[in-house]
This record gives C-alpha cells, sequence and structure tokens, in this order.
C-alpha cells in the first residue's frame, strides 16, 4: 500500500480532540428525593480529582471516525499484481538503423533486451519479426504514426524500446500520446549528402545552379551561375528559361509613394535572382489588368473576375485600407528584422498571422484560396506609415514571393530532430518516453485506489456516532 499525500498523516494530531473532550464532560449529579434524613448515616466526603473517561465505545467511535478522514485525505492505493501476457515488450528498429553499421552500444543494449525476453520487430508497417542479418529492405515512413500504432498493439504491461536515425523527415502529423512506457534511443547517421537541385537558363550563356547540402545540423542552398556549354559538360538537366511573370501595381492616388517603392523594390530583387518581371503599375481609375503578381494599394474592392482569372500559384497583397490610427510600434518578421511602424488600421483577421507587433496584433496575415496566396498588410508601404521599405526586411519578403521556398526531397534531408521535437507525449498514467537507459523488466502491477471504501466506511461510523450520541441524552 502507499499514500499519495503521506503529509496528511500530520491531522492524526486530531485524534486528541475526543480524548479532551470526552475527559473535560462531566454529567450533572442525579438528585433523588427522600422523604425523611433522619435514619441516614454520616460518612466522610470523597472527592476524586483524577479525570476519568466516560462513554468509552463512543469514544472510539469518533476515534475512528477521525482515523478514516485521515486516511481519505492521505490517498492510500493499493498496488496489485497481475498476470504477465507472455510478451515483454518489443524493440522497433527502424530501416535506416538496420541497414548500416551503427555504434557497439547498438548491439550490446540490443543483445540484453533479447536475453530479457524483448521481441526484436522492424518499424515498418505490421511490424514483422527481425535480426540484423534479414537483407530485407523496408523503408521507415513516419515514426510517429508507426509508433501510435505499436502502442495500440502491445499489451498492457509490456514496455517499448526504439532504435531510430532520429531523422526530422521522420516525423510527421500530430505528436502521439502513448500509454505505454517508452525508451527511444536514437543512433544519428553521421554523414553528409551534396546535389544537384536544379540548373535553370536565366539568360544568354548563363545558368543559375542550386546544389543543396545537408548534414545532422542544417539543409543549406548554394547558388552558382555557370556558362551553358559548363553546365551541360556536368550533366546537369537543363530547365528552360521562365517566361516573364506579369505583375501588377494597382494604386489609389495617395498611394502613389507606395506603387513607387513596391516597383523599386521588385525591380532590385528581380536583377538580383535572374528573375523577368512584367511591372505594371495601374491608377485605380483604369481598369486592372490580369496578373500572376498583384500589389492591391486601393481602397476599392478586387474584383471577383480578377482573382478568378488569375493563374495556379498566383499572389494577391493588399494594404490597409482607410486613414489609420495613428500610433507607435513595432513588428518583427520571420527573419528576426524589427520594424517600426507609426500608422496601422485595426481589422478583423483574414488569414493566418505570419507578423505581430508588440502587443500581439496581426501586421501581416496570409491564406490560400483555390490556389491564390493572399497577403493582408495592416499598415501601408509609404516611409510616412512604417519604415518597412527601408529595412532588409522588405527585398527579403519580396524575395519569398517572387521565388517561394525551394521544397528539399525527404530522401536528402538528413536533420536531426532534437528530444523535444523527437519525444511523444505522456498520457494520464505517466508513460515515460525519456531517453535515458531503464530497466528492461515491465512493471506487471496495477494501482488501486481505496478511496471508495474507505468513504463507505467513514459513513458508516458517522451514523452510528450520530445514534448512540442521541441515546446518551435520551
Amino acid at each position: 500500500m502507499e499514500f499519495l499525500s503521506p503529509l496528511a498523516f500530520a491531522g492524526a494530531l486530531a485524534l486528541g480532540v475526543p480524548l479532551v473532550i470526552h475527559l473535560l464532560s462531566s454529567r450533572e449529579a442525579v438528585v433523588v428525593k427522600v422523604g425523611s434524613i433522619k435514619f441516614l448515616e454520616k460518612s466522610d466526603a470523597v472527592t476524586s480529582r483524577r479525570p476519568k473517561l466516560t462513554e468509552l465505545p463512543l469514544l472510539c467511535l469518533r476515534l475512528a471516525l477521525l482515523l478514516a478522514l485521515t486516511l481519505l485525505i492521505a490517498e492510500p492505493i493499493l498496488n496489485r499484481l497481475e498476470k504477465s501476457s507472455g510478451v515483454v515488450g518489443w524493440v522497433l528498429i527502424s530501416a535506416d538503423v538496420k541497414n548500416r553499421v551503427v555504434d557497439k552500444w547498438f548491439y550490446q543494449t540490443l543483445d540484453s533486451l533479447k536475453a530479457a525476453g524483448y521481441e526484436v520487430r522492424l518499424l515498418a508497417n505490421g511490424f514483422p519479426e527481425t535480426n540484423l542479418d534479414d537483407t530485407t529492405r523496408i523503408e521507415t515512413t513516419n515514426v510517429w504514426s508507426l509508433l501510435k500504432e505499436a502502442d495500440a498493439q502491445l499489451p498492457k504491461n509490456a514496455s517499448l524500446w526504439l532504435f531510430t536515425s532520429g531523422r526530422l523527415v521522420q516525423l510527421s502529423g500530430e505528436r502521439p500520446t502513448l500509454r505505454h512506457h517508452v525508451v527511444w534511443k536514437t543512433a544519428p547517421i553521421d554523414e553528409e549528402k551534396k546535389w544537384i537541385q536544379s540548373a535553370r537558363i536565366v539568360g544568354q550563356d548563363s545558368v543559375l545552379v542550386t546544389s543543396g547540402e545537408s548534414n545532422l545540423r542544417y539543409v543549406r542552398w548554394i547558388t552558382s551561375f555557370q556558362s551553358e556549354a559548363e553546365a551541360r559538360a556536368q550533366g546537369f538537366p537543363l530547365l528552360a528559361q521562365e517566361p516573364p511573370k506579369r505583375t501588377l501595381i494597382f494604386y489609389d492616388n495617395n498611394r502613389k509613394t507606395d506603387a513607387r517603392y513596391v516597383e523599386q523594390g521588385l525591380r532590385a530583387v528581380a536583377s538580383v535572382l535572374r528573375k523577368k518581371l512584367d511591372i505594371v503599375s495601374q491608377s485605380s481609375k483604369e481598369l486592372p489588368q490580369s496578373a500572376s503578381l498583384i500589389f492591391w494599394l486601393s481602397d476599392k474592392d478586387v474584383p471577383k473576375s480578377l482573382v478568378k482569372s488569375g493563374q495556379d500559384g498566383a499572389s494577391i497583397i493588399f494594404d490597409a485600407k482607410g486613414d489609420g490610427e495613428a500610433t507607435n510600434g513595432f513588428f518583427k518578421t520571420q527573419t528576426g528584422d524589427v520594424v517600426a511602424f507609426s500608422k496601422y488600421v485595426p481589422l478583423k483577421s483574414r488569414g493566418t498571422p505570419v507578423w505581430r507587433d508588440e502587443f500581439g496584433r496581426s501586421m501581416l496575415e496570409g491564406e490560400t484560396r483555390d490556389s491564390v496566396t493572399q497577403y493582408f498588410f495592416y499598415s501601408r508601404f509609404a516611409p510616412s506609415w512604417s519604415e518597412f521599405v527601408s529595412t532588409p526586411a522588405f527585398p527579403e519578403w519580396l524575395s519569398s514571393i517572387i521565388q517561394p521556398a525551394i521544397t528539399v526531397d525527404l530522401q536528402n534531408d538528413l536533420r536531426h530532430a532534437s528530444d523535444f521535437q523527437r519525444l511523444p507525449k505522456r498520457d494520464s498514467l505517466g508513460a515515460n518516453n525519456s531517453d535515458e537507459t531503464v530497466s528492461p523488466q515491465p512493471n506487471n502491477s496495477e494501482a488501486m485506489s481505496l478511496q471508495l471504501p474507505l468513504w463507505i466506511f467513514a459513513t458508516i461510523l458517522f451514523i452510528i456516532e450520530r445514534i448512540m450520541s442521541q441515546r446518551q441524552f435520551l
């Protein structure tokens, strides 16, 4: 038996209260009326000053009731041993660890677990039994989903050991909550991979080559320019030059300055990225033209036909409507740049927050509908509204719109997940998901609370105590 709140036994001091009450209580003497005291003999009066306990059964009941209440507060639990299901646990090994030579500790730990009765299985669909000599190649896809499936299949008191490379790409979806005791060991594959992501013609006899590098810590991209002859000599598959990207800047007359800053920023970024932009600036007095990139700097509503006519992957950027509130604040971009602003237009949220100010208000929101990405900027691009256009954050943001981030192929991403990113959640039973070495023997005990029996016992004692107390005064 164990107690969840052993400090509650300090309440046992209350057992002295009934003792004091019974010692101090004294019943009045009984008066007996007689006709005459003529024949009564005199005797010496005897006075006893020693306290005497009265109503011993009632005293014992009250002491037992207080003791039961103390035990209730201490929350006792009874550990009962359960029959073993015959399965000590599973050792799940991911394919990328099994197919490669790892450190000596891996083999030593695996041998000790096998000797303790664990079943060695492959971390893959169906969890087939395996050994290190098995040459079957089955790839491990999503560790979290497989771990959740194994947690559902294992008997209640079995344990689970995992050996994976800890690659970040093997974790996707929702982090699982497990009921089993889990020990997760990682055997990182320390290697570096380099590859050519793309080689695109960007001009006359000019090829933009994007290469990637990946290791345990990062994935990074390196761009370089080569002549077309050099690129072909190295066997790069050349991509055709992209057609100019049609870009529309639609502005009201009071936003001419905003439009000029946006246009100059776009031209500068396109020059660095070797991208061709067909930029058209239109006053709101004209009919807007269709484009794949639109900066809508106007209080007018954007025509629905203009959005529908946009190509897949089109983007529309809206600035704030109205005069705005005069305020002093700053917001932080995703690149870490801090930008001050002096005017802000509070509007109802229209997308997912991308940037926030120091008060948590959205400064930039984005959403994608029908293959069209919309951004909502709650200030403007003029310097009188914010310092955004004069900071490095402005061209970086334009670059992310003109040229979206490169997606790394899963086979090339060797980044290692930290414990915080990797470990599953703990369930209400306190499953241990740490990476520490523990005994391979599972715990076959089940805790049973004694709260209900104690409540019933205390209630019965209270009823009996009340009945005896009432009879005492009858």
